[in-house]
C-alpha cells in the first residue's frame, strides 16, 4: 500500500538491544531517500534500486556488509559511527555514482583506498578515525571538493592528493 512513499525515517530505535528487522524495503519502487539512523541494523537489509540518499548511521554494520551489494544508483552514503574497520575491494562498483560518503567516528586505520575508484565523489568525510596518512596513490577524483580529515593523525599528505583539481575545502586535525 506504500507503493509510491519516496522518503523513509525511522531514527532511533527504542529497545536497542534487539536490531529492528527491516524487510520488505525492496517492494517499495519509488523510495528515493532511506534513513535508518540509530536502529542497531547488523546487516544491510536488501533495498529497492530506486535509493539515492541512504543514511545508516550509528548502527553496527561493518565492511563486510557491503562485500556482496548490488550496483546501485546511491548518490549519498552515510556511514557515520558504525564499527567499520575497511571497505571492500568492489565497494566502487556498487556505489560507482556515490557523489558523498560519509564515515565519521568508524573504526578506519588506514585511508579506504577504494575511495579512489568513486569518480563522481565530491564529498567524503572521514574525520575522527585512525588514519594516520593517505597512500601515494595516483589520486583519480576529478570531482572531489571537500575531504573532512578533521581529528585524523594524518602526518603528510601527499603530493599527489594536493593536486586533486577541484578540491575546495580540506579539513585537518
Amino acid at each position: 500500500k506504500l507503493k509510491s512513499l519516496e522518503e523513509l525515517h525511522i531514527i532511533y530505535a527504542v529497545d536497542r538491544s534487539q536490531p529492528l528487522k527491516v524487510e520488505g524495503l525492496a517492494t517499495l519502487p519509488e523510495l528515493q531517500i532511506l534513513k535508518l539512523e540509530d536502529v542497531g541494523l547488523e546487516h544491510l537489509p536488501i533495498l529497492p534500486t530506486s535509493i539515492r540518499v541512504l543514511d545508516l548511521k550509528n548502527n553496527r554494520l561493518t565492511g563486510a556488509d557491503f562485500n556482496e551489494m548490488k550496483p546501485s544508483k546511491i548518490e549519498s552514503l552515510n556511514l557515520a559511527f558504525n564499527p567499520i574497520d575497511s571497505l571492500p575491494f568492489n565497494f566502487s562498483v556498487s556505489f560507482k555514482y556515490l557523489k558523498s560518503l560519509d564515515l565519521e567516528y568508524c573504526l578506519l586505520k588506514y585511508f579506504p583506498s577504494p575511495v579512489f575508484d568513486l569518480a563522481q565523489l565530491n564529498q567524503l568525510s572521514l574525520a575522527s578515525n585512525n588514519i594516520a596518512e593517505i597512500p601515494e596513490e595516483p589520486v583519480q577524483l576529478p570531482q572531489l571538493n571537500m575531504i573532512n580529515l578533521f581529528n585524523c593523525p594524518i602526518e603528510k599528505l601527499p603530493n599527489t592528493f594536493l593536486k586533486t583539481p577541484n578540491l575546495k575545502t580540506l579539513w585537518l586535525p
